[in-house]
């Protein structure tokens, strides 16, 4: 797993041409801490994936990359009604 930066395909706002919405919205964007604490079996040492040590983070099932919720990429596509 890798920490997005300034990587060219994430931002903090949309890309033109593309829905205003970010990670947080994706069915990519894995968020959900019992999915991260079994994707991420070290993360424990942390406490827990429920903790502040992660914040609103999540991974991103496409890129492997953690990113925060407000990111945007050319990448997103929507999470399903309650999902």
């Amino acid at each position: 797993m890798r920490r997005s930066s300034s990587h060219s395909s994430r931002s903090k706002h949309p890309l033109p041409g593309h829905q205003a919405t970010g990670c947080r919205q994706c069915r990519r964007f894995v968020d959900d801490a019992a999915r991260l604490e079994a994707m991420l079996p070290g993360i424990l040492i942390l406490s827990s994936a429920q903790g502040c040590s992660r914040g609103d983070n999540g991974i991103c099932e496409v890129t492997g990359r953690l990113h925060a919720p407000l990111d945007a990429c050319e990448h997103f596509e929507a999470r399903s009604p309650g999902g």
